[in-house]
């Protein structure tokens, strides 16, 4: 589940990436927070992937 979700949020983040740059939201600073927010979240998600992988494997 944590894999699924790490894959969500890259495609997320990948979404919000083009809403910025076609500039479908003005001003395009008002997406800045969630990309943040959203590359928080995928490192997060990432090191937990990373944890459960190491346990799994023990």
């Amino acid at each position: 589940k944590l894999k699924i979700a790490l894959k969500e949020l890259r495609e997320t983040e990948i979404w919000l990436k083009i809403i910025m740059r076609a500039q479908m939201v003005k001003p395009a600073v008002l997406v800045e927070p969630l990309l943040q927010e959203t590359d928080e979240l995928i490192a997060i998600l990432f090191k937990s992937v990373e944890t459960a992988n190491k346990n799994k494997s023990r």
